[in-house]
């Protein structure tokens, strides 16, 4: 039997008997509302916003694209608004 490395000797969380997996209870049936809590912490990402924007892909050509970056990004949102809403 291989020698166990002192570095991952953990004396305060020793490794499992079988009595303690035999002792072991399910989360659900020690503390429900634990399972709810774990749950809500998985979550990731942003909180949804109320105002969500819409990806909308249209054909434009290169010199018009140009003179649009030219403008600035007030006069694009302009432009694709006044396409959305055609």
């Amino acid at each position: 039997m291989k020698k166990p490395d002192p570095f991952m000797i953990d004396d305060d969380n020793p490794e499992w008997t079988e009595e303690d997996f035999a002792r072991a209870k399910p989360l659900r049936d020690f503390d429900p509302g634990m399972i709810e809590a774990m749950k809500a912490l998985r979550k990731v990402g942003r909180p949804a916003k109320d105002d969500k924007m819409v990806t909308y892909t249209i054909k434009l050509e290169k010199s018009d694209v140009e003179k649009l970056r030219a403008k600035g990004s007030d006069k694009t949102r302009e432009l694709l608004h006044l396409f959305a809403n055609a």
